[in-house]
């Protein structure tokens, strides 16, 4: 019989010994592939937050931009309104390169719509240079008024009708997913179906909507080559009474921040409880290998070299080890994957996985840090039992 075989036998002999080991292992590689994850996840998303939004800076009523950063970040519907003469205004502000509008109606809890707070957002089909580039697939022609764009996180499918307000609408596309709730979770409808929708809710819609002709709720701002974001927000700002200007930066900055925290705690608990993990990894194997001192001796007596105690151990050690961390790894990306939409909602910030590549590399890692403390961790019992005379092992473990 091999070493591999007698391992795996003596591990057998003390199921509860080996269990507990196996557990610690397994729970700390799980939490350290879900934490690693999580971070990359959000990161992911954060640095290309702005291309994703598709514009450097949105314009909106003053005292309404804590509320937008929300929208942005965690998707939360919401409504308001300004002049749409504002846009124009913007548009003539040095280092503005081009502008589109929105306008924003959350949907109610009633029969006339078919999902319930949610947010609708009216776009110009032509200038619109925020939701186009994320098309699962290009539309074969301009969309039309009574024609939807669904994000990705919305259950519905092209071919599909969906009504608002009294109004049905043919879902014309799908979004693909961009790890910003604002995109994935609303619904997106020219500005002209949206218009159409309010007039006539007044006869179809349990709620009517009173919103005017000539209200848009944000103008989204692309600059120009070379012009200071900073400089440029600080111009709309003086040029239109009552607004405020977000730019990307800001809400990346505001999700970095909205971040560190519950990261750093998350950090913190888990190197705690690894190195709390692995105290007990070593005392519970330094007591195995304490009782097994007898068997130890007598396997140096019938021709075991030192070497062959060392590998004994240590092979008992790296199957453990290696089982509770696949595990882990398993167990980590089950939950990620699983209930990220739950982490996403807890953390505020928008959340996108990295690519598979990414994904096998933290595995790998996470295993591979699992096999490599488990062994430091056992690794001074082992050497010190291996060293013993067959005649003074015997003895200790009379």
């Amino acid at each position: 019989m091999d070493i591999l075989h007698i391992s795996l036998a003596n591990l057998r002999r003390k199921p509860s010994r080996t269990a507990a080991i196996f557990l610690g292992i397994c729970a700390l590689t799980a939490m350290l592939v879900a934490l690693s994850l999580v971070h990359l996840s959000v990161n992911n998303s954060i640095e290309a937050g702005r291309s994703r939004l598709g514009a450097d800076a949105m314009v909106v009523p003053s005292g309404w931009e804590d509320k937008t950063m929300g929208v942005l970040l965690s998707g939360g519907p919401t409504e308001f309104y300004m002049k749409s003469s504002i846009e124009d205004m913007v548009r003539e502000v040095p280092g503005v390169a081009d502008t589109a509008t929105q306008l924003f109606v959350v949907s109610a809890p009633f029969s006339c719509c078919s999902v319930s707070e949610t947010m609708l957002v009216g776009i110009d089909p032509e200038r619109d240079f925020t939701i186009s580039p994320w098309l699962r697939e290009s539309l074969h022609q301009k969309l039309q008024p009574k024609e939807i764009i669904v994000g990705s996180n919305i259950l519905a499918e092209p071919k599909g009708h969906m009504k608002f307000y009294g109004t049905e609408f043919l879902i014309a596309g799908k979004l693909e997913p961009t790890g910003m709730k604002y995109i994935d979770s609303s619904i997106f409808i020219p500005i002209q179906g949206v218009r159409d929708m309010i007039a006539v809710s007044k006869e179809k819609a349990v709620k009517p909507l009173t919103i005017g002709n000539d209200e848009i709720s944000d103008v989204m701002v692309k600059l120009k080559d070379g012009a200071n974001p900073g400089e440029t927000a600080l111009r709309i700002e003086n040029a239109i009474p009552g607004v405020k200007v977000i730019l990307s930066s800001r809400v990346l900055s505001a999700a970095r921040k909205n971040l560190s925290v519950p990261l750093k705690v998350m950090a913190l608990t888990v190197v705690v409880q690894w190195l709390v993990s692995l105290f007990m990894i070593g005392v519970l194997f330094a007591m195995s290998i304490s009782e097994r001192e007898k068997e130890v001796g007598i396997i140096r007596a019938t021709g075991a070299r030192p070497s062959h105690v060392f590998k004994l151990f240590i092979y008992e050690m790296l199957i453990i080890a290696g089982a509770g961390g696949l595990v882990g790894v398993i167990i980590g990306l089950a939950v990620v994957m699983g209930f990220h939409d739950l982490v996403e909602a807890a953390l505020k910030v928008p959340f996108l996985l990295p690519g598979t590549g990414t994904i096998a590399a933290v595995a790998a890692l996470a295993l591979l840090l699992a096999l490599t403390t488990s062994v430091l961790a056992t690794i001074r019992p082992i050497i010190k039992i291996s060293r013993k005379s067959p005649f003074s092992a015997m003895q200790a473990g009379i």
